[in-house]
């Protein structure tokens, strides 16, 4: 991602579709820069794998991860993950 501080429509349709591809396997997520794009890559894995990107259901009835003391994902990069996934879905 360099030093960008929200990701391309690019990166998040590619980052979408690595997910999508390996929704059966584990990931490891990691960032160099520290503005929590990790962490907000990780929440739209949560999401996409085990909620097949259903944001309201994930939202409301699971308490993952995420919620846990320290954990600051970037949401900018989880919603441009998953409005992708979503505007995907519609056609």
């Amino acid at each position: 991602f360099g030093n960008l501080k929200i990701i391309s429509d690019e990166t998040a349709l590619s980052i979408r579709d690595f997910i999508l591809k390996n929704k059966k396997e584990r990931f490891i997520v990691h960032c160099l820069v520290g503005q929590s794009r990790s962490a907000g890559v990780a929440k739209a894995i949560e999401c996409l794998c085990l909620f097949d990107g259903d944001v309201y259901t994930y939202k409301t009835s699971y308490q993952s991860f995420t919620q846990k003391p320290g954990f600051f994902p970037n949401n900018t990069v989880f919603d441009k993950i998953l409005g992708v996934f979503n505007e995907k879905r519609k056609y």
